[in-house]
């Protein structure tokens, strides 16, 4: 039986796709936004997550129950006893993310050394659902609308509250937040009222795991106004964990205090190795980067503390940084092959 063409090509049957479209017909498939896409795999990845905790715990509620069943007074009692509590031990509990601070915390922070203008914005900082979404949106309009560099009273004001949304744990507008503080900081701000607002930040967010989330909130790669105010606060962070004294900004001052570094506990080691990585990539072969990445090593340990796993991770993280960034140090220093001239 052969189908006639008109049959096999009918469109009626199939229905069109419409990108980003608010019409509610049956006949046609919405296709959703990036940012939808986005948010719902990160939906999906946290549902597994979940599910991976929950059989683990089953499966670790069933090990115990078994040995509850056992003649622990033998040795095989005793051998299934040292099996569950070395399977119990070297599986560490997932990390727990660090609880993000309240809006009306961070603006108790800022407010004070902020100008007079500031005084209006509490009104999108106040109550348990602060309005930060409709403030962000009516920032992100004027900074469209404009051109040229800002007042810095205005630039003072405008990244503070951007920086709360970016930060604050109620924030349901950090994208949108990240994008307004990129126009802000890159296009209407001069280096000056830069560094002031770095100055500001610094003073009033002194937590080290606060300064590192909003530093990668603003980093852009764009190498400008927004990629120097996360610098310093990557730095200053940094130094923070090392016991360092403040110290001008520069990748050659960190570098000098990371000497202290393997004398740090655990979870500032950890963090340090992130913030290091993050220093490295804005600053692809600058001379202080060998300094950094020569101090980032751990003395040989005792055999009992060989293998613990907060030192294995250490020694992980700073494997993954000298193999990237010791490579691309020396790709830096190779001459540039120059042109023949002949030709």
């Amino acid at each position: 039986m052969h189908m006639s063409e008109d049959e096999d090509c009918d469109e009626d049957d199939l229905p069109s796709i419409i990108v980003n479209s608010s019409a509610n017909n049956s006949s046609t498939f919405a296709m959703p936004s990036a940012e939808e896409l986005a948010e719902q795999r990160a939906r999906e990845r946290e549902r597994e997550q979940q599910l991976e905790q929950l059989r683990q715990r089953a499966r670790d509620d069933e090990r115990v129950a078994a040995l509850r069943h056992s003649d622990s007074s033998g040795s095989e009692g005793e051998l299934a006893l040292a099996a569950a509590v070395t399977a119990l031990s070297v599986r560490a509990p997932p990390p727990v993310p660090p609880a993000r601070p309240a809006a009306a915390a961070l603006w108790a922070a800022l407010a004070p050394l902020l100008p007079p203008p500031a005084a209006a914005l509490q009104q999108w900082l106040s109550g348990p659902a602060p309005p930060l979404g409709r403030a962000v949106e009516a920032l992100a309009g004027s900074l469209a609308a404009e051109a040229g560099a800002w007042p810095l009273d205005e630039v003072l004001c405008a990244g503070a509250l951007l920086s709360v949304a970016l930060l604050a744990h109620e924030s349901r507008c950090r994208r949108a937040a990240a994008r307004a503080a990129h126009a802000l900081l890159d296009d209407h701000a001069t280096s000056e009222q830069v560094s002031a607002l770095s100055d500001v930040l610094l003073a009033a967010l002194p937590a080290a795991r606060v300064r590192l989330t909003l530093s990668d909130a603003l980093r852009s790669g764009a190498a400008a106004g927004a990629d120097c105010v996360a610098a310093a606060l990557t730095g200053a962070a940094m130094l923070q964990l090392l016991r360092a004294p403040p110290a001008p900004r520069g990748l050659q001052h960190v570098a000098h205090a990371a000497g202290a570094w393997a004398a740090c506990d655990a979870a500032a080691r950890a963090t340090c190795v992130q913030l290091a990585g993050r220093l490295l990539a804005a600053a692809p072969g600058h001379a202080a980067c060998a300094r950094l990445l020569a101090h980032l090593g751990l003395p040989p340990a005792p055999a009992a503390l060989a293998h613990h796993p907060d030192r294995l991770k250490a020694l992980v993280g700073v494997s993954k940084l000298k193999l990237l960034f010791s490579a691309k140090n020396e790709d830096s220093r190779q001459p540039r092959p120059q042109p023949d001239s002949s030709t």
